[in-house]
């Protein structure tokens, strides 16, 4: 038994044939019998279409209006450069850079992405309907697909939001988030995107991603140049930087397993579940390694809250430095209202990726679920004075700074507070 459905696309000007892949072939009699049910009259071509159905279960275009006839070609204007695609940046001196090879198309919302004029009829044609036309919008040369609205007067397409432009089987599409399934190396180049950022593998040596939105990164960031500009960074593994790395999240939170020789900045909150160890960090809200080993070793920290197991080793030569600011308008209700979205969107968007095996998706959820926890945590607990809260313990030899004040830990402390306390230094062991 053949079972089959007809769609009429963009008001009439073609109709598309879809049957099930497992259901007989139709035949002409009963598409002509839907068809005349539909009032579709005119550019039926059942042969062909009827060929094609019997080698793929695609859905096939079978009838088609009647274009008009105009006293000049219809001309198409891009709002954005299409031939400079997966082509390097070439400078003054004509050498190719290879990291920035223009891999796809930014755009802002309300963008024009593309427009045809509106030209002369010389002779009307026919819809399926068998009605005359005298124009053909612009959705009739190219199929709309996501976040993509067609302007009033038919003759533009525009981007409703800010994105990325893609063509997916000939559909226009604008996505707010780009993903590499693999690494970002020489194969993607550099990444500048208004959108979330989504990478599948490591971010190798030498490689930046500056995104407006969050990146998450499943994999190492070895030395590169990570910037979000106004949301937050999430690494699986940890960062590698071997002296040489930048992460910025001024706005948002950084979020990851380790840190090793880089240096970091975030607005908000900085949680590492492991380990700093010869790195900087910077967060003008709290700095937070409590949730696993939580050591900082060898590393300058600066924010208004500290929490961690462990500053500094038995080895006195281990320098740490820890700095307070005193901010007192961070709101970390953004964390909530902007993270928690993003973290639960995460597993969908990684489920993408065929590489990703279901343990190291079982190690994702058990981070995102961590996350949760240490956003919940650091949601609830409000403090006025700016401390480093150290579970276990604290090392000699580790600076405390904040303005002129100085305060260095002369001996072992275990499970302490350092306070800062009318303008002083105050410890608190537990």
């Amino acid at each position: 038994m053949s079972d089959f459905s007809i769609t009429i696309n963009d008001n009439g000007l073609s109709a598309q044939l879809t049957f099930e892949s497992n259901a007989a072939t139709p035949s002409k009699e009963d598409i002509l019998k839907k068809c005349r049910d539909l009032k579709i009259s005119h550019g039926i071509e059942l042969d062909l279409a009827l060929e094609q159905l019997e080698s793929s279960s695609e859905p096939i275009i079978f009838a088609k209006c009647t274009k008009p006839k105009y006293e000049e070609d219809i001309s198409f204007k891009w709002g954005v450069d299409l031939k400079d695609i997966y082509k390097p940046n070439i400078d003054a001196n004509d050498n190719a850079n290879y990291k920035d090879l223009n891999q796809f198309i930014s755009l802002s919302k309300y963008q024009q992405i593309v427009s045809i004029n509106k030209p002369i009829v010389k002779e009307s044609g026919i819809d399926i309907f068998g009605n005359k036309i005298n124009f053909l919008p612009i959705n009739a040369f190219y199929q709309v697909g996501n976040n993509i609205t067609i302007s009033e007067d038919k003759l533009s397409l525009i981007a409703d939001i800010d994105g990325c432009l893609f063509i997916k089987s000939g559909v226009l599409h604008v996505d707010d988030v780009y993903q590499i399934r693999g690494d970002v190396d020489f194969h993607t180049g550099n990444i500048d995107f208004n959108g979330d950022v989504i990478i599948g593998g490591d971010v190798k040596s030498g490689f930046q991603i500056i995104s407006k939105g969050n990146i998450y990164v499943n994999g190492t960031v070895e030395s590169s140049d990570l910037r979000s500009n106004e949301g937050s960074i999430f690494i699986k593994n940890g960062v590698q930087g071997k002296n040489n790395c930048s992460i910025k999240a001024l706005k948002g939170s950084v979020f990851t397993g380790y840190v090793q020789n880089a240096t970091i900045e975030c607005g908000i909150l900085f949680h590492a579940q492991n380990y700093v160890i010869d790195s900087k960090i910077e967060s003008k809200g709290t700095i937070d390694l409590s949730g696993g080993d939580g050591i900082i070793r060898g590393s300058e920290v600066l924010s208004k809250i500290i929490k961690c197991n462990t500053i500094g080793s038995e080895n006195s030569s281990s320098y740490s430095e820890v700095t307070f600011n005193n901010e007192k308008d961070i709101n970390l209700k953004p964390i909530s209202s902007n993270l928690i979205p993003f973290l639960n969107g995460i597993k969908d968007r990684l489920m993408l990726f065929p590489s990703i095996k279901p343990d190291e998706m079982e190690i994702i959820e058990n981070r995102i679920a961590n996350w949760k926890k240490v956003i919940e945590i650091n949601l609830k607990e409000t403090f006025d004075a700016p401390r480093a809260i150290v579970k276990k313990h604290l090392f000699k030899n580790i600076n405390f700074n904040f303005d002129d004040l100085k305060f260095s830990s002369e001996k072992l402390y275990n499970n302490v507070e350092i306070i800062l306390e009318n303008q002083n230094f105050k410890i608190v062991e537990q």
